[in-house]
């Protein structure tokens, strides 16, 4: 999922980083940048519509990892496991 993310953020960035007329930097015929980005996009497993919605300015953001097996039996049983308490230390 982060490739896929990177690459929509990719194709957002060849058109804010294009210079010219906002049609043309939007269209992938025009900007070669875009298209090489979109391309990618779609080999990374991004839908035709997640592109658009890049083109069109929308940035994406990978969910964060669901926590490990030790850290679902420490929210489970209510204690803290073992590496939240390490992670807790390190924090603080």
């Amino acid at each position: 999922l982060n490739r896929v993310c990177a690459a929509l953020n990719a194709v957002a960035d060849a058109v804010v980083r294009c210079e010219g007329p906002a049609a043309d930097c939007a269209d992938p015929a025009a900007n070669p940048a875009l298209a090489r980005a979109a391309w990618a996009a779609r080999q990374a497993g991004a839908a035709d519509a997640a592109i658009l919605r890049a083109i069109a300015g929308e940035t994406f953001i990978a969910p964060a990892p669901a926590p490990t097996a030790p850290d679902r039996w420490a929210l489970l049983s209510g204690e803290p496991s073992d590496e939240a308490v390490a992670a807790a230390a390190r924090a603080a």
